[in-house]
């Protein structure tokens, strides 16, 4: 599993240094405790987590107030600290896009997709169980049939999720954009 050392800006001029398996879900719990919006300044494929100590043990005089993984200096001294550690300590740091940092379980949806999708999943489940199954022991239906219509609503229902989320993303988009416009700085 890769390790990846990061710096985040966060408001008033605060850098936070960190080490984390999977950075862009760091900053998303970063981002929940924050009403400023957080972003990344650095994020270097590291091949030891000690950088990060060595990053707090350089930057100690410049720790904000009440807060040990915060520091009050420029973004610039941040990310060459990081560098500076690493180097102290004979480690190289390969330097990554933070949209190119998939996170290790990239294709489980967010929580506000699962919660939308509960009544779908709920009537699909009522119709096999309760509806079609009966008319499948009944005769009423073949098996083949029973097993088509299952296929075609199970497509669907995919393609309701795809949708769900598109558009889920597209509100917090907005949502987001408006806060920015809102709270400048």
């Amino acid at each position: 599993m890769k390790d990846f050392v990061y710096v985040i800006s966060g408001e008033h001029g605060r850098r936070r240094i960190g080490c984390s398996d999977n950075p862009r879900q760091r900053l998303k719990e970063l981002q929940t405790g924050s009403p400023y919006p957080l972003k990344f300044e650095f994020i270097g494929e590291a091949e030891n987590k000690q950088i990060e100590l060595e990053a707090y043990f350089m930057l100690n005089q410049h720790k904000s107030p009440g807060d040990d993984e915060w520091f009050t200096v420029p973004p610039d001294v941040a990310v060459t600290t990081v560098m500076a550690a690493a180097n102290r300590l004979g480690y190289r740091i390969k330097q990554v896009d933070p949209d190119a940092v998939a996170p290790p379980n990239s294709r489980r949806q967010p929580l506000w997709v699962t919660t939308a999708m509960l009544p779908f999943v709920a009537a699909y489940a009522y119709w096999i169980f309760e509806i079609a199954y009966r008319h499948l022991e009944s005769g009423e239906i073949p098996m083949e049939t029973f097993v088509i219509e299952a296929l075609v609503l199970g497509v669907a229902l995919v393609i309701l999720r795809s949708l769900i989320r598109w558009f889920g993303n597209q509100l917090i988009a907005l949502w987001q954009a408006w806060l920015r416009l809102m709270n400048p700085g």
